[in-house]
């Protein structure tokens, strides 16, 4: 599987390819499914898409890992994808992208953004990341 960066969207196919970009088949001929990609993978991918005065309004813009130091895999099942500007408690804003399944209410922020260059920047970047992730309004 490889995720897949076109016209500043980010997208993955859900199916394992190989290097020549064909299906992976199985006995039967039927395409095999692959893992969703990992948190860290999105991250990657979104920041390969930011310009490079974007990259460097960031102090941070982290995934996170699950349970006991796991890595954690984007959510194939989110029903809602939540990308937030969210002012600071001391100093700085932060910019979330969080995921909702049917069976929570949310997983709290999959990826953390941390910037010092004002709320304004971080309302433009969370609404970069959201236009990538194909969130709408």
């Amino acid at each position: 599987m490889r995720i897949i960066t076109a016209d500043g969207h980010i997208e993955w196919s859900g199916y394992l390819l190989k290097e020549d970009g064909t299906s992976v088949t199985d006995a039967r001929g039927y395409c095999v499914r692959g893992p969703a990609p990992t948190v860290d993978q999105v991250r990657d991918a979104i920041w390969s898409l930011l310009t490079e005065r974007e990259r460097d309004a960031f102090e941070y813009l982290n995934g996170t890992l699950g349970a006991g130091g796991h890595v954690e895999r984007w959510p194939q099942d989110a029903q809602h994808i939540f990308v937030a500007s969210v002012e600071g408690g001391s100093e700085g804003d932060y910019i979330h992208v969080e995921a909702s399944t049917g069976a929570a209410a949310g997983q709290g922020a999959l990826i953390l953004g941390k910037t010092f260059m004002g709320p304004d920047a971080s309302w433009r970047l969370a609404r970069r990341i959201a236009q990538m992730l194909g969130v709408s309004r």
